[in-house]
Order: C-alpha cells, then structure tokens, then sequence
C-alpha cells in the first residue's frame, strides 16, 4: 500500500471516490498500488503501454475504467552463502550432513549441484511442496546409479542419446534429459501427478551401476519404480517401507544382495513384486501373506532359502509366482495349491527329479517343475 508521499517511483492520479469507479483486471506491464480508503493513488511504472502519455498518466478510454495490472513481479532470487546454508539445512533432514559435505559421495554431488549447477536456482520454501527435496532426491538416485554413464537422456554435458524409445523396456514420455533445465517430472522416464509430484520412475536397460539411495523414500507418492536390467548392487532400500502408495516394484536383472527389508510387508498396495536375477538371500517371511493385492510375484534366480510359507494362500488375487533358481525346500503348502484351482495361473518351482529341492505336485499343483 502507498500513499501521496510514498509514490516518488511513479507518476500518480488522486481519483475521488464520490465519484464511482469501475476497475477492470487485465494483463500488463503497469503496476498498480492501491491507497485506501477515503482516495485511491495509482502509482504506474513507465510501460509501453499506448495509452500512457508521456507525463506517466494514464489516458482512459473511458472516465470511470482503469486497467490494474495481474501480473506479479518475479521473486527476487535467493542467492549466496544464505541460500548455500537454507539448502543444507533442509536436506541434513533427508541425508546424512557429512555426506552431503562430501564431493566424492552421490549426496554431495547431488548437493552441490542443486546449490551451483542447477539451472532452476530453486529457493527452498519456493514452490509446489514436493518439488525441492523431490528433485534433490532424483538428482541423487541419478549420481547414485551412474547417471553421467547413462546410454540415454544422460546430463546435457554427457553426450549420451536422448531418444523416446532407447530399448524395449524403456519408453520415454518426454525426451528431456536428467539434470537438464527442465521439470525432475520432464526426464526421461518420469511421470508426475497433477500436484507435480512424482508416481513413476522408470530406467531400464540403461546401464544403470551404484545402489539405490535410501532417500529414494522421500517420494512418497510414488506408484511404479522399475529400476530393471542393469548392473545396481547393495540392498534394497531399508527405507521402502515409507512408500505406501507403492504399486510396482520391477528390482529384476540386477545384481542386488542382501535379504528383503522389513518395511517391503507392509506395503499392502504392491499389485507386482519382480525381484528375478539377482543375489537376493534370506527366506520368504510369514507377512507376505498381508499383500493381498498382489497378482505378480517374481522370486526365481535368486539365492532364497526356507520354507514357502502358508500364508501365501492369503493371496487370493495371485496369478503367477515364479519361486524356481533357488534354495527353497520342503513342500509346496497344500492351501497354496488350492490356488491353482482360482486365480493362479503359474507357480514354478525347483520340483524336477526324484529328489527335488522343493516337492510340488505336477501339473495339479505347480504348473512347471525346473
């Protein structure tokens, strides 16, 4: 709000309000204050505008319209030391502060480089809710599983493809590349929801390497992630069990280790589990039985051990579960054959031989023995 002795800045017009006024709100230059109550003073910035005289005052078509500005002006960008520290102190919530302070790990190039690098220059506290910690959190997942030696839509400065369809499993909805200018939403093989916050990664048969960062949690509107066909090692993320919108989880053909983390149970919305072709170790757990929506779960090639546990008959939707290329042992649970008479379509196991790992009944239980 201005009054008379605050609108140096601009040319001003003193209208009486006994006189009634009408204000039309259109697009502009101009910039309007408004002084109220007893007169309204106009300050206006000098425009182009063709109905600005030279003096500043503006000649009205008619005596009782005046054109008000809806355009804000831009925020004043937050730069330095200051923004460096409000940046830091966001994140040291989300990643460990001494390796966000670390230029050799995945969180201190993904630190510097939304400090420095990106072209976004994002203010913390600016913006959708989701976006700072959520672009931070997909510039790391890049630095993390070797983006720069990416085959497609790599940074700008990698020299890599940047194609809609670099292979069979990979479809890009929008050919912009990681850590480019545009929206985290735009990269390749993103999708966001209309809040742009991101449901669905997808980066597969890309020569992804390096692990799979904890912080990946902080997506909590996530629905997909298919991070399949590559060379990821370490574990799967402790952390998932943050992700309860979680839907699909496509880990397969990579080189990960380690057992299945606690919080992957109470995930009750996954519909997919894919975990083929790894090291995976350690036994089915009894809880896999609260995943009552799933219809697609993919163990085999695996180094699994135990028992397959009873409460998989929980599972009434289930139509394919594939447990064969492992160590399981002992007999195939007779109320999960009863499947096989309802929605399951295919259960393969190591049940081939007189002597077979694990002892399933072909064809009236499981589909296959290998």
């Amino acid at each position: 709000t201005t009054s008379p002795a605050d609108s140096s800045t601009g040319n001003s017009t003193r209208i009486p309000t006994s006189s009634p006024t009408k204000i039309s709100l259109v697009p502009s230059k101009t910039t309007v204050d408004l002084a109220l109550p007893n007169d309204m003073i106009l300050s206006m910035n000098s425009t182009n505008d063709p109905n600005q005289s030279s003096t500043g005052n503006t000649k009205n078509n008619s005596a009782d319209t005046i054109l008000i500005s809806t355009v804000s002006p831009p925020p004043t960008p937050c730069l330095g030391l200051n923004r460096e520290m409000e940046i830091f102190g966001i994140l040291k919530s989300v990643s460990d502060p001494s390796l966000l302070s670390d230029l050799d790990t995945p969180q201190g190039k993904a630190f510097d480089w939304i400090v420095n690098t990106d072209p976004l220059r994002l203010c913390p506290g600016f913006g959708i809710s989701c976006q700072f910690i959520q672009r931070y959190t997909m510039a790391l997942l890049y630095f993390s599983t070797g983006g720069n030696g990416w085959l497609n839509c790599a940074a700008p400065d990698t020299g890599s493809d940047c194609v809609e369809e670099p292979n069979i499993d990979m479809i890009c909805r929008v050919t912009s590349r990681w850590l480019s200018a545009d929206s985290e939403c735009d990269w390749c093989g993103n999708t966001c929801n209309s809040d742009s916050c991101l449901t669905e990664i997808q980066i597969e048969s890309n020569n992804q390497t390096g692990v799979i960062p904890n912080e990946i949690s902080e997506l909590t509107n996530i629905t997909d992630i298919r991070l399949e066909k590559g060379n990821i090692t370490g574990t799967i993320p402790t952390t998932i069990g943050a992700l309860t919108n979680l839907g699909f989880l496509d880990l397969d053909v990579q080189n990960l280790t380690g057992s299945l983390p606690e919080g992957l149970w109470s995930l009750t919305k996954l519909t997919t589990i894919d975990l083929n072709n790894n090291t995976l170790t350690g036994t089915i757990d009894t809880r896999i039985g609260n995943l009552v929506d799933l219809d697609y779960l993919q163990f085999n090639n695996n180094n699994f051990t135990g028992a397959i546990p009873d409460s998989l008959s929980n599972l009434a939707n289930l139509k394919y579960a594939f447990f064969h290329g492992n160590d399981f042992d002992g007999v195939m649970p007779e109320s999960v054959c009863e499947l096989r008479w309802n929605s399951l379509q295919i259960l393969r196991s190591d049940c081939l031989g007189p002597n077979p790992k694990l002892e399933c009944e072909e064809p009236m239980c499981c589909s296959r023995c290998v």
